[in-house]
């Protein structure tokens, strides 16, 4: 089987062993590395998820008092932009249908809650720049640069601010 540019089937394998690596390089550890100023984009995909449109109501007696929350009328909205919420939205929701359907009332306890949330926003977070290494990856490949891009991808990608 080949590929639509007529090379064999094996750079398809290839992308699929960089985005797992680039993935568990990115997981590695085990936590969210983020400021407390990004927690609404945590929240935000949530709500969104819930129907609440972009407000963090719901949330309202873990972040009224936070700088980065901003009262608009009876709403409380993040002063982050909106933006990374959104962009991670399709990567939040399988997980989100997951937990709520694999421990029913997970969103109870405040505490519980908030290491979900991060816990959801950090796989989130590593998928998008797993893709983003691929997408860099076949971008080389097309740019006929395929004797360096596999090299090139892994020094890049662990090697950014992704």
């Amino acid at each position: 089987m080949r590929e639509p540019d007529g090379r064999p089937h094996g750079r398809r394998r290839t992308t699929a062993l960089l985005f797992v690596a680039i993935l568990l390089v990115y997981s590695a550890n085990g936590r969210e590395i983020g400021a407390v100023d990004t927690l609404g984009n945590v929240l935000l995909p949530i709500a969104l998820l819930r129907g609440d449109g972009p407000v963090l109501n719901r949330f309202a007696a873990t972040v009224r008092d936070h700088y980065w929350v901003k009262a608009r009328g009876e709403d409380l909205v993040s002063r982050y932009p909106v933006l990374p919420a959104l962009v991670a939205l399709p990567l939040t929701w399988p997980q989100v249908a997951l937990l709520d359907r694999a421990l029913p009332g997970w969103t109870r306890d405040p505490m519980v809650y908030l290491w979900w949330m991060r816990t959801i926003a950090k796989n989130a977070a590593a998928i998008a720049a797993a893709l983003t290494a691929v997408l860099f990856y076949r971008l080389l490949l097309q740019l006929g640069l395929g004797d360096v891009a596999f090299a090139t991808t892994l020094a890049t990608a662990p090697g950014s601010n992704l």
